[in-house]
């Protein structure tokens, strides 16, 4: 068989595979699908970046969504995201059973697609799903405490906050055999036809079909903090940012999605999808392994802060860079008279190389010269809010008169510097 015609078969194999569609991501703001376009300082912080096949359908997001805070992808008919509200939207051509989101849903924190169904994880720790597949939507009764909820192929995983994994939906695929016993998880995924799961110790426990060594873990793999279950192979991330492959054992079913590109590292997150692989690394690029058109990351993306791989469509989740600028907001060029309090706090904005501001960032403030922060010290941290802003305490002056100099310092940033006066007499217009 010649090279296309391989592709081809290779490609048809995969149209007639139930996807094994386990994509979501945290975003920020409205998730707007860029074709083969790259994250750039013109696109908002919390835009998605999407690349893939541009009839897919599920690249038309709705004119009038935005601001979502997750995002799931089935692979090719549809995609959804909950809003900041807790509702759910979904796009593309979802089937008739998927479309019909439930009336009235709300408090929904994450979702995960599957062909045949949708399945919402709600913020008090229970599931709502709904869809085509019966037994994939026929949720546990009275199951709660739930923290994290994967799907593929007809089957379900919940992850409790005790540790414990409940197992529904088409059981014909393997994924639903929880090895009996098993605690202590920390992370699932689940494939076309096997599980993995995480265990507190960091090793990964494996069950289902293991035609292709999917179901084979590593002897002596340890330091895993998050997997992927993938076709007919495994993926994990370790705590050292690399990334561990295993299964594919036939030549047909290798296509690509099984092993990472070598000396790859520095990987925060890991996403899989059918035969799509994809690594976020902590520069916000994008690295991505195997067949279909859901690995071609557009050129330049960068800034990346949340990934979603599928096997048709793909989606980047655009965040701010690390902090290369702060700036004095306000608190600079005070006075005040010896053991007074300074009235305004200095604050800073951090912001990244194209401007974006960089929420969550560490922020330290120290103090020297006659003054120091309430409570009689010279150096404390803060974090950013969303806004990049950061605000020092308040500071009081001393009993000697003079200068005092904050200087405000994150990582490699350039330093932002605040002088502030300890006088004999506050000069509130011309002094003489």
């Amino acid at each position: 068989m010649t090279g296309i015609r391989m592709a081809r078969a290779r490609w048809a194999i995969l149209r007639r595979r139930s996807a094994a569609a386990v994509v979501c991501a945290v975003v920020a703001a409205m998730a707007t699908v860029v074709g083969a376009g790259s994250a750039s300082a013109a696109t908002p912080v919390g835009s998605v970046v999407g690349w893939g096949v541009a009839s897919s359908g599920v690249q038309a997001v709705p004119a009038t969504f935005a601001g979502a805070t997750a995002i799931c992808a089935e692979g090719w008919s549809y995609a959804g995201a909950v809003t900041p509200s807790g509702s759910v939207v979904l796009w593309g051509q979802p089937s008739p059973g998927v479309a019909a989101v439930p009336s009235g849903l709300t408090g929904v924190v994450s979702l995960r697609c599957d062909a045949t169904a949708v399945l919402a994880l709600k913020a008090d720790g229970t599931v709502v799903a709904w869809g085509d597949n019966a037994s994939e939507v026929n949720v546990p009764a009275g199951l709660s405490g739930v923290k994290a909820v994967a799907a593929g192929s007809g089957g379900v995983l919940a992850l409790r906050t005790d540790g414990t994994v409940a197992a529904w939906g088409d059981p014909s695929n393997g994924q639903l055999n929880v090895p009996a016993g098993l605690t202590g998880v920390r992370a699932i995924a689940i494939g076309d036809h096997h599980a993995l799961a995480v265990t507190s110790a960091g090793t990964v426990v494996a069950w289902g079909v293991n035609g292709d060594g999917e179901s084979t873990v590593p002897m002596g793999l340890t330091g895993v903090v998050s997997v992927t279950a993938l076709a007919w192979a495994s993926n994990a991330l370790k705590s050292d940012g690399t990334v561990v492959g295993w299964g594919a054992g036939t030549s047909t079913h290798n296509l690509g999605q099984t092993y990472p590109p070598a000396g790859l590292s520095g990987v925060t997150a890991i996403s899989g999808s059918g035969v799509v692989a994809l690594a976020l690394l902590r520069d916000g690029s994008v690295r991505g392994w195997g067949f279909t058109p859901g690995v071609g990351v557009p050129a330049g993306a960068t800034g990346i802060s949340a990934i979603a791989a599928a096997d048709y469509v793909s989606f980047g989740i655009l965040g701010a860079g690390p902090v290369s600028t702060l700036t004095p907001l306000e608190g600079d060029g005070q006075q005040v008279l010896r053991r007074s309090k300074f009235p305004v706090r200095p604050a800073v904005r951090a912001t990244d190389a194209q401007g974006h501001a960089v929420p969550s960032a560490a922020v330290t403030f120290t103090v020297t010269g006659p003054a120091t922060f309430v409570g009689g010290t010279r150096t404390i941290t803060s974090t950013t809010v969303n806004d990049g802003s950061a605000t020092a305490p308040q500071l009081v002056a001393t009993g000697t008169l003079g200068t005092a100099t904050v200087t405000a310092t994150s990582g490699n940033a350039t330093p932002a510097t605040f002088e502030l006066d300890v006088v004999l007499t506050v000069c509130t217009t011309l002094c003489t």
